[in-house]
């Protein structure tokens, strides 16, 4: 029996992207001659005793193909994904005379290339099922389209018993598939998961309540991949339970089902160690403290720092959570504790529940708020009985938790005890703010670095304040050629001014003047 060279690829496509065996694949060509080939059609109906036509009797399937293991499981998988129809075995087949036969269906005919079909993206390994699900669906669908390349108007939305042969014509002729499956019902989705377990190309399925469908893929083995979205969507308040991620092959909880918070969301955090420029010493106890939250043994992980503004302590909380692979919340204490009045209590609940259940850092700014409330100090019984409750969540935290703060010295014993490790973070030196200059100061510049680093006690995120401005009022100035000392100075001053500071410190020579008129603004004709 010869085949066209066309029918020939289609046939080893639809084998490799369904993940077919040789079985499959034996029976496939055996149906697609009947098809084809008159001859071959011929002596199919010649040799079935009941003479039927457009269907292959499986006696006559077994005569042919001879003794190849697992025939019976070949046409089964076949039928699983709806490329080829059995008939006569269940009672719901069409009514045909004598013993069960098969014959391709009009998906099986689109997949082998015997049907008009669109296009058809690349092949890539076998992976299971990719499961969206959460309130933003309009989120959940645009990124969908990313990950297999689908359009959004290709959304299948498949009704009755040709589910799977929709879904194994998209995967062979499109590329990938997206399944609406918010009307679909469980039992169908069940038989989805089940008999289309793995394939070549991507699939997701779209869904606004997963919990159901979680529990029948755990009972059946169904292994599913959660996709963790760029925003975390969430859904009702509901949790997911960790557990049954493992028994799906899930990573942590899954971040599209995360408990509701008004004012807490889990984002991802890509921000490496190099972005802290410290001194040595401060560095090496951040690592020592890196290290301590990754490698706790049991209980959580409290780390407290405290320092002027801009010395880097966000940063190290960004930069623990990208270590550590995980997201970060950030909470201000100070929302909680004073926007919030009268529900509190309920407010702390959900963030913690949050960020436990997304297996996310808990950065928790301006820890101070707490103390001041904890003193009494115009603070209610309502604001008194919420630290309560925040204190208590605090001590038996399972997770990694980072605490900043300005003023350590309004920080009592309780508090303190809470915690791990602390860090204090001063301003930086001479030699780290040599560093800073030079990391944020944009080339080609011929600013004076040892003038800056040695006359100047500020913070990282002041030198970066001032190194942007000084950029855009380069930029704006329209000057040629590289910045010069005294736009720095200038910038500089402007941003010793935000920290309570004197602009005048700014005006050294020989750069006073030059100074003092870009500071008032004699210079900018823009």
């Amino acid at each position: 029996m010869k085949l066209e060279g066309s029918l020939e690829v289609h046939i080893l496509r639809c084998k490799e992207t369904l993940g077919l065996g040789g079985a499959e694949e034996a029976v496939l060509r055996i149906l697609v001659a009947v098809d084809v080939d008159p001859a071959t059609a011929s002596r199919a109906q010649a040799e079935d005793p009941w003479q039927r036509q457009g269907v292959l009797s499986f006696g006559v399937l077994f005569d042919w193909l001879g003794e190849i293991e697992g025939l019976e499981a070949a046409v089964a998988r076949l039928s699983d994904w709806g490329i080829v129809q059995v008939v006569g075995r269940e009672a719901t087949d069409p009514q045909v005379p004598g013993v069960a036969a098969l014959r391709l269906t009009h998906s099986g005919r689109v997949c082998l290339g015997m049907a008009p079909a669109l296009r058809r993206g690349d092949v890539s390994e076998l992976q299971p099922w990719w499961i969206f699900h959460g309130a933003g669906r309009e989120s959940c669908l645009a990124e969908a389209t990313i990950l297999t390349g689908v359009p959004a108007w290709e959304l299948l939305r498949p009704e009755g018993p040709a589910l799977q042969g929709q879904l194994a014509e998209a995967l062979c002729c499109r590329g990938g598939a997206i399944i609406d499956g918010e009307k679909i019902p469980l039992s169908v989705l069940s038989q989805l998961l089940g008999r289309s377990a793995m394939a070549a190309a991507p699939r997701v399925l779209l869904l606004s309540q997963p919990l159901e469908l979680r529990s029948v893929a755990a009972a059946i083995g169904a292994k599913l991949r959660w996709v963790p979205p760029h925003h975390s969507t969430r859904h009702g308040g509901l949790l997911l339970d960790a557990r049954v991620d493992a028994a799906l092959g899930g990573n942590n909880a899954d971040r599209y089902g995360v408990a509701d918070s008004e004012i807490a969301t889990p984002q991802v955090c890509n921000v490496p160690l190099s972005a802290l420029l410290l001194p040595p010493a401060n560095e090496a106890r951040l690592l020592q403290a890196m290290v301590s939250a990754r490698y706790r043994v049991t209980g959580g992980y409290r780390l407290l720092m405290s320092g002027p503004p801009g010395t880097g302590k966000s940063t190290t909380a960004a930069v623990l959570a990208t270590l550590l692979k995980k997201p970060i919340v950030r909470l201000d204490l100070s929302s909680v504790l004073s926007k919030w009045l009268g529900e509190t209590e309920k407010l702390i609940g959900q963030i913690f529940d949050v960020v436990e259940d997304a297996g996310a850092v808990l950065a928790l700014d301006e820890a101070e708020a707490l103390m001041r409330q904890r003193g009494g100090e115009g603070g209610s019984g309502a604001l008194s009985t919420g630290v309560a409750y925040l204190l208590t969540r605090l001590e038996r935290f399972e997770g990694v938790l980072v605490a900043t703060t300005n003023r350590a010295q309004d920080l009592d014993e309780a508090f303190f005890r809470r915690f791990d490790d602390y860090i204090k973070l001063p301003l930086p030196d001479v030699p780290t703010l040599r560093r800073l200059w030079l990391h944020y100061l944009p080339a080609p510049h011929t600013v004076d670095i040892e003038l800056l680093a040695g006359r100047f006690a500020v913070s990282g995120g002041l030198v970066r304040g001032a190194c942007l401005r000084a950029r855009s009022w380069h930029q704006a100035l329209g000057h040629e050629g590289p910045l010069e000392t005294p736009m720095v100075l200038a910038s500089l001053g402007r941003e010793l001014e935000k920290s309570n500071r004197s602009s005048q410190e700014v005006l050294l020579e020989p750069h006073r003047s030059r100074v003092q008129r870009l500071l008032d603004g004699t210079d900018f004709h823009v």
